[in-house]
Formats: C-alpha cells, structure tokens, sequence
C-alpha cells in the first residue's frame, strides 16, 4: 500500500465520521424538536450524553482514527524523502530534465535534508511548479518543488501520487533558483 493510498484512506475515514457525527447532530435535533416540553427535552440530550452514546464513541474513534492516519502519512513521506537523501548510494537528481552536478548537486541535498514542517503564517502560497527526480540505484521518485510567492528561496515540497498530493513540508533552497535563471 503506497503513501497516497494511506491519505486516501485517511480521507474515507474522515468523511465517514463527519457523515456519521452529523447524523448523531440530526437524531438529536430531530429528537428535541418533536419533544417540545421540557421534560422529553432532557431526555433526548441524556440520551445522546457521550457517556451513554456508543454511536457517538463509534464517530470520535473514527475521527481519531482518520487524523491518526493523516499524521502517519506524513510522517511516513517525510522520512522517505529524508532516507532518500541521506543514502550513500549514488543520487541522480533531475530538476525539470536538468540534472544537478557538483556542488549544485551537494548543496540541493544539503538544503533539502533541512526541511521545515511549518513555515508560519505568512500569506503566501505555491506558485511555480518545479519537478524533481531522485534516481538511486534501487528505486525513482518524484517531487513536486513549489516555489512560494514570497520568498523565492522557499519551496513547497510534495509527495504526488495519482490519488493525491501529500506534503511533506518546506525547504529553503537557491540550488533550483540557479538552474532556472
């Protein structure tokens, strides 16, 4: 099972207990609006307590479940971008069908392997789509580089799959700006 298969997953299970948490929501409205007196009132938010609602703990576990996962995903990506990089094997690293050699190459490396996870609340977004290939000996994978809309040094990496896009985070790089100038 691939990484985007995991986030689809995590988007199922998310959306199943969104469905599942409104529809608990409705049951009570349903409830209080055709027991108008007070008394059938409490009934219904006694009924639908947490505490004696076991759809309610079905819904929370799925919720719990589903973020759960997200952060599983993530954090699996991440240390697959970061094992990539840290292999001793030899790298061949593609930006847009240029390849990085030297010390362009050294410097990419470096720079990505010092990957933020937040960047702060900036304003910005991804603009410019950079592809990025890492050829090891055993295996190929693709990024997607987005540099940021403020600060041109600032990109945006993410893991594509045909599902989804995971990012993994943000990494602050000039090796790119030199290829593409």
């Amino acid at each position: 099972m691939g990484v985007g298969e995991i986030y689809l997953l995590f988007v199922a299970v998310l959306v199943l207990s969104v469905v599942l948490f409104l529809f608990s929501i409705t049951n009570l409205l349903h409830c209080v609006a055709l027991n108008k007196d007070k008394e059938h009132f409490f009934e219904c938010v006694k009924y639908f307590r947490i505490s004696e609602n076991k759809f309610m703990y079905f819904t929370g576990s799925l919720l719990l479940s589903s973020l759960m996962i997200m952060m599983m995903t993530n954090y699996y990506a991440r240390n697959m971008f970061m094992n990539i990089l840290k292999k001793e094997s030899p790298l061949e690293i593609v930006v847009d069908g240029i390849s990085l050699r030297g010390e362009e190459k050294s410097k990419f490396i470096k720079d990505s392997l010092n990957i933020y996870t937040r960047k702060g609340r900036s304003g910005s977004h991804p603009v410019r789509v950079q592809k990025v290939s890492l050829t090891s000996e055993e295996s190929k994978h693709t990024y997607f580089y987005q540099q940021d809309s403020r600060d041109g040094h600032m990109y945006w990496v993410y893991l594509p799959s045909e599902l989804v896009k995971i990012k993994i985070g943000f990494v602050e790089t000039s090796a790119i700006n030199q290829i593409s100038d």
